[in-house]
């Protein structure tokens, strides 16, 4: 009776629930994922998160346009590549013709969810409200959000599954709770590391031809010069103490502050009874440029009489005939200064 009515029809009850039928597990991660956004606090946030490893990432958007979206989609498919599906639910941000075009481009094989029916995207619309109770909960608990979403990403997703950040990544990150490292090492193998360090020690033979020099070690109350990179200028400077860092010393500067710089940065200055002019000498110049420029002037008398001394010279040949070329032409000699 009820089935025939059409009243009773547009009042009756929703449908009963069907079966689950869920998303079929990827076959590796990052493979598909899924995106949706949310709303904390007056902000928009885009969530993608991965089917494989539930690993869920999280970032704050300037805008809920397509552009806004897909500028943050590439910023996250970037860092941890291009995933083979998209799936996310039909909101403008995704149906505009802006995303489609992004998908085609992006070789991303893009699956809406049934509009007005969410939980057909189950899996991102319950990561959404994960994601909400962390944020609300690290506000109220006073602790940094971030943490928050760290100590979800390397928690254990059951007792037979490791953590997602394990599944996605392949290792273990580091969190703020006492550890060995011994999980982090055992995921290295000694042929990787000895390759990189060869191809570290490459970098290192092929830098070193052009720079085989090594600077002298500085003493602490030493005199100094400071490059000043935005000046490119060098100031005047002490030594206090040589740092900790490779290469680093701690410089007093002529205000009485205390600055840390490398070793490329310092030059020694060489005690000889006067003072360089070290406000106005460039990033080319030598500290020891004036010292230079006195030895110079104190041996130009030398050449001065080293020049008064030298004789004219006398032309020996005492031929006061003309010299002629083969055809006759006369050849005029030309005038030459006796210095």
């Amino acid at each position: 009776m009820t089935t025939t009515c059409s009243t009773c029809l547009q009042y009756s009850k929703q449908q009963s629930k069907e079966p689950l039928h869920p998303h079929n597990v990827p076959s590796f991660p990052w493979q598909k994922v899924g995106t949706d956004l949310l709303e904390y606090k007056g902000a928009q946030y885009l969530l993608v998160a991965d089917y494989y490893s539930k690993y869920p990432i999280l970032r704050k958007l300037n805008g809920t346009t397509s552009n806004a979206v897909i500028n943050q989609l590439k910023s996250i498919f970037a860092e941890y590549g291009i995933p083979e599906t998209l799936v996310s639910d039909n909101g403008p941000q995704y149906s505009s013709r802006e995303f489609s075009t992004f998908c085609s481009h992006w070789g991303i094989g893009h699956s809406t969810s049934s509009p007005l029916y969410p939980r057909s995207n189950g899996f991102v619309e319950r990561m959404v409200q994960t994601v909400k109770n962390l944020l609300c909960k690290s506000e109220a608990a006073g602790e940094d959000p971030y943490l928050a979403l760290l100590t979800y990403r390397t928690t254990p997703v059951d007792n037979n599954l490791p953590s997602p950040a394990k599944l996605l990544n392949q290792r273990e990150y580091r969190t703020l709770l006492p550890c060995s490292g011994r999980l982090q090492r055992c995921q290295t193998t000694p042929a990787n590391q000895e390759q990189l360090q060869l191809r570290q020690d490459v970098q290192k033979r092929q830098h070193d031809v052009n720079s085989p020099r090594v600077l002298s070690k500085l003493l602490p109350e030493q005199k100094v010069v400071v490059f000043q990179p935005r000046k490119k200028t060098w100031t005047p400077g002490k030594v206090i103490q040589e740092s900790n860092k490779p290469r680093s010393y701690v410089v007093e500067t002529p205000n009485g502050g205390e600055v840390r710089r490398n070793r490329i940065h310092l030059k020694p200055v060489i005690e000889d009874g006067r003072q360089p002019e070290i406000d106005h000498m460039t990033s080319g110049q030598d500290c020891s440029s004036s010292s230079l420029q006195e030895k110079i002037r104190t041996s130009e008398p030398n050449l001065e009489i080293a020049n008064k001394s030298r004789k004219p010279e006398t032309d020996i040949s005492g031929d006061d005939h003309p010299v002629t070329t083969r055809s006759g032409r006369i050849i005029k000699k030309p005038t030459r200064l006796n210095l």
